[in-house]
């Protein structure tokens, strides 16, 4: 997983390491189970990157810039009335080890509501959210999988 400086300064290695492990186990054993009974007698390579991970709030809304809704809004957010969204950018490619050519790619995002703060992010406030996308591509590899058109 790759972190840009001002990020890695706010997240630890550790946790980076966890995420990305714990995501990649679990999804290739999921799609070990799928492809075990493939017809095709190809390697394929699955390629994983998470490509941002983010904590803050919703951007402002046209009618929040107005001085009353402005007032409002800062309100909410330093009495801690309105929490945090954990925003996960990810992709996903499957090829074909000996040709290169893309089975699949994917570009996904995914949002999780109250979390504090990007210091104070864990692995359990994106666990959810990794098991998740594991049976939600579990499900579309195995639509392809059965796929008559292979």
């Amino acid at each position: 997983m790759m972190l840009l400086d001002e990020q890695s300064k706010k997240i630890s290695k550790k946790l980076v390491l966890e995420i990305s492990e714990y995501f990649t186990k679990g999804l290739d054993k999921e799609l070990n189970k799928v492809i075990q009974n493939n017809k095709g007698n190809k390697t394929l390579l699955l390629k994983i990157a998470f490509l941002s991970i983010d904590v803050s709030y919703n951007d402002l809304s046209l009618h929040q810039y107005l001085p009353f809704g402005l007032a409002l809004k800062a309100a909410l957010r330093t009495t801690s009335l309105e929490k945090r969204k954990l925003r996960v950018h990810l992709a996903l490619r499957m090829l074909e080890k000996d040709t290169d050519e893309t089975i699949i790619m994917l570009i996904d995002k995914n949002i999780v509501d109250d979390v504090d703060s990007f210091e104070e992010f864990t692995f359990e406030d994106i666990k959810p959210l990794l098991d998740t996308w594991i049976q939600r591509y579990t499900q579309r590899f195995k639509g392809l999988n059965t796929s008559p058109h292979q």
